[in-house]
């Protein structure tokens, strides 16, 4: 008997041996032995113990069927994706600029640097930061238009104001930033003026704040400005034909701007400066 697995089922044994629960604990249980395994030298296992191994089994076997599937679909999709990557049935052929003036488009194209890149593997972060260096580019979007073609749409910034130097002038932006250098001071801007030096095409003038500014200008000071002063060691000064307007530090812009206004139209006409920079406490005097 040593080894031997006996199952009853509506107690009966199937074991040739009828006589194999004589003198056990089990001689007069009969029926309600039904989905109970004896082993001859061991305890009774349960048949809902069994059949729930088998299934925990199945359920682990479904599992590793569905990861592996996962994993080969993954590899087909990666093998499908460099055959059309090295095919070129998906290279760029054509650029579409928007947002640039026409004169500027080659240029936009020129850095950007697609042609006959793989639309599938375009690296358009990598464009866009291309692009963004561009002095005149405000920002940049990168858009795919399958098969062959790409959009590049910019927002190109505009002159706020003219920055004059000694021996050099540039066109400033809203936002700070030089976007060209010219031979002469164009007519009809905004004049900055008490830098010594200015930066590079693309770069930020100092002080951080001045173009805008510029552009914040209401049409009152503006009609009337000759120029916006930054070599005041007091801090900017806004010049208008009669009147200097007194910032003192580009923080506020809005509110200062406003107070000035204000002040001015109460203004008599031996006022000669406006002290806004304390903007709580301004001033006017002659």
């Amino acid at each position: 008997m040593n080894g031997m697995r006996t199952l009853i089922r509506s107690g009966h044994s199937t074991s040739a041996n009828d006589d194999i629960l004589e003198g056990t604990a089990y001689a007069d249980v009969g029926i309600e032995l039904d989905d109970i395994f004896i082993e001859a030298d061991g305890p009774a296992i349960d048949r809902r113990f069994v059949e729930r191994r088998e299934s925990v089994a199945r359920a682990a076997f479904r599992e590793r069927s569905h990861k592996q599937l996962i994993i080969v679909a993954i590899i087909v999709l990666a093998l499908v994706g460099a055959v059309v990557a090295k095919s070129g049935i998906f290279n760029v052929r054509a650029i579409d600029v928007v947002g640039v003036s026409l004169g500027r488009q080659d240029e936009v194209r020129r850095v950007a640097a697609a042609r006959g890149d793989s639309m599938v593997a375009l690296d358009t972060s990598a464009i866009e930061q291309r692009i963004l260096a561009l002095p005149y580019v405000g920002s940049v979007a990168v858009d795919r238009e399958f098969p062959n073609r790409l959009r590049l749409r910019i927002v190109e910034l505009t002159p706020a104001a003219v920055a004059v130097a000694p021996h050099e002038v540039a066109l400033i932006a809203s936002n700070g930033r030089v976007l060209e250098h010219r031979s002469h001071t164009p007519r009809g801007m905004v004049r900055v003026t008490g830098f010594v030096a200015l930066p590079r095409d693309g770069e930020d003038i100092r002080p951080v704040g001045i173009g805008a500014l510029a552009a914040a200008l209401p049409d009152s000071m503006r009609a009337e400005l000759r120029s916006i002063d930054i070599s005041d060691g007091s801090g900017i000064v806004v010049r208008l034909r009669t009147i200097e307007i007194r910032l003192g530090e580009l923080q506020q812009l809005d509110l200062k701007l406003r107070t000035a206004e204000a002040v001015l139209s109460k203004a008599n006409g031996c006022t000669k400066y406006v002290d806004v920079s304390t903007v709580s406490a301004p001033v006017a005097g002659c």
